[in-house]
């Protein structure tokens, strides 16, 4: 059973999608459905609850179509250039929010300054074939 906050948050989602003017982010959507600011600088917290999934369900469905129909127009003969920079951007703006929606990132940030050298050299091993040694060396 979504709670007040889901609800209204699928809601402003719902009404949000297909505006041509005047559309919120998703971080202010989060906001006006009471979430703190902490999960709206981290929507994915939220959007990978198995209740806003089924919420929006029908919405992501909808943009995946589209998304398919922008593919197939691409793939059309005869495109000039206008129409072929239009189609991936809308290809590119549907895929993204899709991710976002998905409780997934659109974008992968490698930003490591904030580790510690443990933490780094358990990345390292995670599979870029860096010795540990390597790593404490080059840490401090």
């Amino acid at each position: 059973m979504p709670t007040p906050k889901q609800n209204k948050l699928i809601r402003l989602i719902f009404e949000n999608i297909g505006k041509k003017e005047e559309t919120k982010t998703l971080g202010e959507m989060l906001k006006e459905a009471g979430y703190s600011p902490a999960i709206q600088k981290n929507p994915y917290l939220i959007f990978e609850s198995e209740t806003i999934q089924e919420g929006i369900a029908d919405v992501v469905d909808e943009m995946k179509k589209e998304r398919e129909r922008a593919i197939k127009a691409m793939r059309a003969k005869n495109l000039d250039d206008v129409a072929y920079d239009r189609l991936t951007d809308v290809i590119d703006k549907l895929t993204k929010n899709i991710q976002l929606l998905g409780g997934k990132p659109t974008e992968i940030v490698n930003d490591y300054s904030q580790l510690t050298d443990e933490e780094l050299i358990r990345k390292a091993k995670g599979g870029s074939g860096i010795s540990e040694k390597g790593i404490s060396e080059e840490a401090s």
